[in-house]
């Protein structure tokens, strides 16, 4: 299958884009259909990403962007071959699902593709996460306020039964990023100053 896509990597480095391009690539042919007119950036700069498109942002060091659209991942430099493969995975594993969505009856549209979560294991495509009880927990409030900031307080009150060291909630916070980026990628759990987490 030949991949149409449009692919800018502006890494800094010339091998690197090159390697990166034919990453993109290789998960564009295992994915399937991709619509020809998407355009994949990895890039050191926010605006060379447009909204909607599949982008990388990389950070040398503490990030100082942050990426609240769910097609944005931020990367921090240096990462492994298999954590860039896993973020292109699934930020190709969105746009396949919207592209799906729109060709669906508008009666099925709002369907989304999301990861399993069985209460124990959060699993997206061919990556399983195995969290805690405690973590599962934190994970469920989170997950089905998606999109949303969730305080402290509240998550104190649903997952320790209404104890206020809100301590807690940071320290699973930090557990969850650790367990769950390999699953969906670095970012996808942000701080909303005074608000509490969002998960992207």
């Amino acid at each position: 299958m030949v991949v149409k896509m449009k692919i800018y990597c502006n890494t800094g480095d010339p091998r690197l884009d090159e390697m990166s391009e034919q990453i993109i690539r290789s998960c564009a042919e295992m994915l399937g259909e991709i619509p020809d007119d998407i355009r994949f950036v990895i890039s050191c700069r926010l605006e060379d990403g447009k909204t909607g498109e599949p982008m990388i942002l990389l950070e040398d060091g503490a990030p100082t962007h942050s990426c609240l659209s769910p097609n944005c991942r931020i990367l921090k430099r240096p990462y492994s071959i298999k954590e860039l493969e896993n973020t292109v995975r699934i930020l190709l594993a969105a746009v396949v699902g919207e592209s799906e969505k729109e060709s669906e009856p508008a009666a099925e549209k709002g369907q989304e593709i999301l990861p399993l979560f069985d209460g124990r294991r959060v699993t997206f495509g061919d990556i399983t996460a195995s969290l805690t009880k405690r973590e599962a927990a934190v994970f469920a409030v989170l997950y089905e306020n998606k999109g949303s900031a969730v305080s402290r307080e509240v998550l104190c009150e649903r997952v320790w039964g209404g104890e206020t060291n809100t301590n807690l909630c940071d320290v699973y916070v930090c557990r969850l990023r650790t367990a769950l980026e390999p699953v969906f990628g670095k970012g996808f759990l942000v701080n909303i100053r005074t608000e509490g987490y969002m998960m992207i």
